[in-house]
C-alpha cells in the first residue's frame, strides 16, 4: 500500500465539489446539465482508483477489512446522520412557520432509510458500493464478473424500463448500483494507467465530443435515478471525468490549480453543510434583497458561490482543528 496522496484527485474533487455549490445555486440552465454529467460519478470513480492504487493486486486480510469498514462506517455514518437531522429539522420549522403541510415524518423516514436528503444521498450509497467493491476483490475474477453484470444490467433496465421505481428500496438498490459501476470503473481504468498514457489532442477533443454528447443525453442524475440514455450517461461521465484527470495530472507540475487541493481534501465538509447553508442564504435573499441572486441567474449564481465557498472555509477550519471535527467524521 502507498501512502503518497494523488493530488491530481484533490484537485479534480476540489473542483467537482465547486461545481456541484454552483449547480445547486442555478436553475435550469445549460450548463447544470454539463455539470450533473460528471460531477459525482466523479467521486465514485476516485474511490476505485484509490482501491486499485493503494492495493494493487494486494489483498486485504479479512481483519484489516473489517477494520477499514468500521472506520469508513465511522467517516461517513456520523456526518450522514448528523446532517441530515439538521435538514430534516430545519426543512420542518420552515414549513411549520410558512403555514405548509409538515413533512418532517418523511423526512426522517428517508433518514432512516438511508436515501438522505439533498446531497446527503451520497454517503450510504457510496459507503456501500465501495463496501461491495473490497469485499468482491476477495476473488479478482469475481469482481471483474461483477462489475461488467452491474454495468451491463444497468444499462438494460434503464433502455428497457423507463420510468423511476415508487419502491424506496429499488431506488436505493438501483443508485447503489450506479454507484458501485463507476467505482469498479475507476478500479479498471486506473489499473491500465488511463491518465498517464493520454495523449493532450485526445484528451481535448474527448473533453469536446463528451461534453457535446452530455448535452445531447439532457439532463442527468445519480441521485434522481435520471439517467436517459445509460450507455451515453456511462460514456460522459467517465469520459468527462478522466479528462479532467489527464489535466490535472498536467499541472501538478506547474501547479497553477493546487488551490483546489484544499476543498479537495475537505470535500466531505462541503458536501454535507452546503444545502443547509444554499437555503439559510436562499431564505436570507428572499427575505431581504428580494431574491436578487436568484434573479441574476448566472452572475447571481456565481456571487451565490462564493459566498457559500467563503462560508466553508471556516467551517473546514472547524472540521480540522476543533472538536466539532466528529461531526465530519473526523477524530481529533
Amino acid at each position: 500500500m502507498s501512502d503518497t496522496r494523488l493530488t491530481y484527485l484533490d484537485k479534480a474533487k476540489g473542483m467537482a465539489i465547486i461545481l456541484m455549490v454552483f449547480a445547486h445555486t442555478m436553475p435550469g440552465e445549460t450548463i447544470n446539465t454539463w455539470i450533473f454529467a460528471f460531477h459525482m460519478p466523479l467521486f465514485f470513480i476516485v474511490s476505485g482508483i484509490l482501491i486499485a492504487w493503494k492495493f494493487g493486486e494486494e489483498k486485504e486480510s479479512a481483519s484489516s477489512l473489517k477494520k477499514d469498514l468500521k472506520k469508513r462506517l465511522f467517516q461517513l455514518g456520523i456526518p450522514y446522520c448528523v446532517f441530515s437531522f439538521l435538514l430534516a429539522g430545519y426543512y420542518g420549522i420552515l414549513q411549520y412557520l410558512a403555514g405548509e403541510v409538515n413533512q418532517m415524518g418523511t423526512y426522517l423516514f428517508k433518514v432512516v432509510t438511508m436515501q438522505g436528503i439533498d446531497s446527503l444521498w451520497f454517503l450510504p450509497c457510496y459507503f456501500v458500493a465501495e463496501v461491495v467493491m473490497k469485499v468482491t476483490l476477495f476473488r479478482p475474477l469475481i469482481a471483474h464478473v461483477v462489475g461488467i453484470v452491474t454495468i451491463c444490467a444497468l444499462v438494460l433496465y434503464f433502455i428497457c424500463v423507463k420510468e423511476t421505481p415508487d419502491e424506496w428500496w429499488c431506488r436505493f438498490v438501483l443508485k447503489v448500483c450506479v454507484c458501485y459501476a463507476f467505482v469498479y470503473i475507476g478500479y479498471e481504468l486506473m489499473k491500465i494507467r488511463v491518465v498517464e498514457r493520454l495523449h493532450f489532442v485526445v484528451a481535448c477533443m474527448s473533453l469536446l465530443i463528451c461534453s457535446g454528447l452530455a448535452l445531447y443525453n439532457g439532463f442527468s442524475a445519480i441521485g434522481s435515478l435520471q439517467l436517459n440514455n445509460p450507455v451515453l450517461f456511462f460514456i460522459n461521465a467517465t469520459g468527462l471525468t478522466f479528462m479532467w484527470f489527464y489535466f490535472f495530472h498536467k499541472d501538478e507540475a506547474r501547479k497553477w490549480f493546487d488551490w483546489l487541493s484544499f476543498f479537495g481534501k475537505n470535500s466531505m465538509v462541503i458536501l454535507c453543510t452546503n444545502n443547509l447553508l444554499i437555503e439559510v442564504i436562499r431564505l436570507l435573499d428572499y427575505r431581504w434583497a428580494g431574491g436578487i441572486l436568484l434573479a441574476n441567474g448566472i452572475c447571481g449564481s456565481i456571487c451565490f458561490t462564493v459566498m457559500i465557498i467563503g462560508l466553508e472555509i471556516p467551517l473546514v477550519y472547524c472540521a480540522s482543528n476543533t472538536r466539532l471535527s466528529i461531526l465530519f467524521g473526523k477524530r481529533i
